[in-house]
């Protein structure tokens, strides 16, 4: 089977090819798993895309599908872009960044392979991080948008807003997704909420990094994150079956 990975990409150059790299080492033959790589440069003026073809040129035997978008359109549009191009049997989302940790997932797939599940998403909060600068409002941002979770879905998920977002293939593609920049994460999840479907969660490591150091989440995109699941929950409604809303696996 073959596991589609995701890397939108905007402005990475220092850590792109090192992510790149990490993600096609990861051992995933336990779940008989094989990789392909879908990088997506979002119009990248720091010569991100540049740092990935040299990483291929210097790898030629790796699965690695490049595409350009020719202007910044964010994560969203550049995740149904790859998602155009995939060709697995499941799909994971990976940040060009340093954050998260490829390592984690011969342990977080495994009930996505297995059949236990079609989502599967890992929780930095149920595998909490030391101290680190911001971490006081990361946690409060964290806190309303799952809040915001559970009063319109009844859905008791720790971390809505991870980039460790596996699907079964079908199913990703089966959703109807518009939007294009950070709101990706509430869309979906809301999407699979209203549609009655399950996500698991899973624990994963979480190594954040500063503002200066090239993070691009802001305030705003807490507010947008909210109205996004109020929105979708006004339109798109809760199935009455999917109380308390959340399979959790540990």
């Amino acid at each position: 089977m073959l596991l589609s990975v995701l890397i939108p990409c905007f402005n990475e150059r220092k850590t792109v090819a090192v992510i790149v790299d990490r993600v096609a080492r990861v051992d995933l033959s336990p779940l008989r798993l094989e990789i392909e790589i879908v990088f997506v440069d979002d119009g990248s003026t720091d010569g991100s895309l540049d740092e990935v073809k040299g990483y291929i040129a210097a790898h030629p035997g790796l699965n690695i599908k490049t595409i350009a978008n020719p202007a910044n359109r964010g994560k969203g549009y550049s995740i149904r872009r790859a998602l155009e191009a995939a060709s697995g049997d499941f799909v994971i989302i990976q940040d060009a960044d340093l954050e998260y940790f490829p390592e984690d997932w011969p342990d977080l797939l495994a009930p996505l392979v297995s059949g236990e599940t079609d989502v599967i998403y890992g929780s930095r909060m149920m595998r909490p991080s030391g101290p680190y600068p911001g971490r006081a409002i990361f946690d409060l941002a964290l806190t309303l948008e799952n809040l915001a979770l559970r009063l319109c879905y009844g859905s008791p998920i720790t971390d809505t807003a991870t980039c460790y977002k596996a699907f079964r293939m079908d199913l990703l593609r089966s959703l109807v997704l518009r939007r294009d920049g950070f709101a990706f994460c509430p869309e979906v999840t809301c999407r699979l909420l209203s549609s009655g479907i399950p996500i698991v969660e899973r624990p994963i490591r979480y190594l954040p990094r500063h503002r200066l150091d090239g993070k691009k989440i802001k305030a705003r995109h807490l507010f947008e994150a909210i109205w996004e699941i109020v929105l979708n929950r006004m339109v798109h409604g809760r199935k009455k079956s999917l109380q308390p809303g959340c399979a959790q696996v540990r």
